[in-house]
């Protein structure tokens, strides 16, 4: 599982961001942790925002950072054939085990 991160850069906050998500976690504490610092980071540098948290995905949008949602990036592997639709499942069931949460709606995914 953890040779995805081969496929990712590994991204840390720069002092404004850091500052930034300081700011949120005080104003929009409804929201994980993680989630801020990333909606910090994408907003500063114009990077497009993904979660499975719907408050969050809402949230980046209001405040003018680009979202893109998890079904879209799943049919994505699944369409361009990067990934079967079997190992868009494990990936599915994997997302949901260790976040410990049910993704909805996933037969949109294969339509």
């Amino acid at each position: 599982p953890r040779d995805i991160f081969r496929y990712f850069e590994v991204l840390y906050p720069s002092e404004e961001e850091s500052e930034e998500y300081q700011k949120l976690l005080i104003e929009k504490r409804t929201l994980g942790k993680g989630e801020l610092e990333a909606i910090s980071i994408c907003r500063y540098r114009r990077y497009i925002f993904s979660s499975i948290d719907a408050a969050a995905l809402r949230f980046a949008d209001e405040n003018g950072v680009e979202t893109l949602e998890l079904h879209s990036i799943l049919r994505s592997l699944w369409e361009s054939s990067l990934q079967s639709k079997e190992e868009v499942k494990e990936i599915i069931a994997e997302i949901e085990k260790k976040d410990n949460t049910s993704i909805k709606d996933i037969d949109a995914v294969f339509r």
